[in-house]
């Protein structure tokens, strides 16, 4: 309700009552909120810059602090959270003196584009599914369905492939947990399921059968050819069920956002057009181990390594497996430098 709209009897002592009251309650709603905000301000939830306005000495100081991390391609929102004890100021302020040309030596030509993933509408009409006997009760209709029965959202891993060339070479297959978005990537030598089964094959023999199930438990997955051969995927080599896989309707890449937002991360590193024939995993490696340890807004302000518990026993054997490991926050690099090929 909207207090100042509210109309009043005629009558003139109920009148001067009821305004004494919405008064008192606006004053008083009013005395609270500041009261929170300034409570969230002291606890560090909350960044307040209460019209900050620095000197030309103090911009010269911000600058020596984020430019050289910014050269590196770091995010802004990665940069704020690590150093906003430092930054004098929040982060929208920061952007407002970075898009005003007011930190020499920064402009927003340097910055990473906010990290924004705009959903792709559903296409309206049906699409027809031609030989789509690998998707009989694993459509994104079934997977829904499980979804509200057997399987929590936050169990879910991605999975797709980013390719660098159209013409045949090396592809990545691309895996991300939902519940931590700490993404896998594996460099295969074609674009095929044969390739991508050799992947499951792998991660089952390092981790174990039993911890490739908790870890794996249910894959959500893109119609490609790579994908396929859904038997080879769910069942191993003694025909034991290891995992279970589902599919996005055709043309419906927004039923997996998580992943189709996070490849452009290895994008700022490996361009669009970017053979990736020059590559070995140990490459692609240090560019997840980087793009891991990129703090985030959505996060909470903390990296996807950082939401790994130390006693999370699954998760540390894959760490180890994968030699996967956090980048200190200011070494973290995401230009084509990485690699300097």
């Amino acid at each position: 309700m909207n207090l100042r709209n509210v109309t009043f009897p005629t009558d003139h002592h109920m009148y001067v009552t009821l305004v004494d009251i919405r008064n008192n309650v606006i004053r008083t709603v009013s005395t609270t909120m500041l009261s929170m905000l300034m409570l969230l301000s002291r606890e560090g939830v909350l960044r307040v810059d209460r019209g900050v306005k620095l000197s030309q000495e103090e911009l010269k100081e911000l600058g020596k602090l984020i430019r050289p991390l910014i050269k590196k391609g770091q995010p802004l929102t990665h940069i704020y959270a690590e150093h906003e004890k430092e930054l004098p100021v929040g982060l929208r302020t920061l952007y407002n003196y970075i898009d005003s040309g007011r930190i020499r030596g920064v402009a927003n030509i340097d910055l990473r584009r906010k990290v924004a993933y705009k959903a792709r509408r559903k296409q309206k009409g049906s699409i027809v599914q031609t030989n789509s006997y690998y998707r009989e009760g694993r459509t994104y209709a079934d997977f829904e369905e499980e979804l509200k029965i057997k399987w929590s959202e936050l169990q879910v891993v991605e999975m797709d492939t980013v390719i660098g060339t159209k013409r045949k070479g090396k592809v990545l297959l691309t895996m991300i947990f939902v519940l931590n978005s700490v993404m896998l990537l594996f460099l295969l030598p074609d674009h095929t399921a044969d390739s991508v089964i050799r992947v499951f094959d792998y991660l089952e023999s390092g981790l174990g059968t039993e911890r490739f199930n908790r870890l794996f438990p249910v894959f959500l997955t893109d119609n490609g050819s790579e994908f396929k051969n859904v038997d080879r995927l769910e069942l191993n080599s003694e025909n034991i069920y290891r995992t279970n896989v589902f599919y996005c309707d055709p043309m419906s890449s927004w039923q997996k956002p998580h992943i189709e937002k996070n490849h452009e991360y290895i994008r700022y590193v490996l361009p669009k057009g970017k053979s990736f024939d020059g590559y070995n995993q140990e490459d692609m490696t240090l560019l997840m181990n980087h793009i891991n340890s990129t703090k985030r807004r959505g996060l909470g302000w903390k990296s996807p390594y950082d939401l790994v518990e130390d006693d999370n026993e699954d998760m540390q054997a894959l760490f180890k497996l994968l030699k996967m490991h956090p980048i200190p926050a200011d070494e973290v690099h995401l230009t084509p430098e990485l690699f300097n090929k």
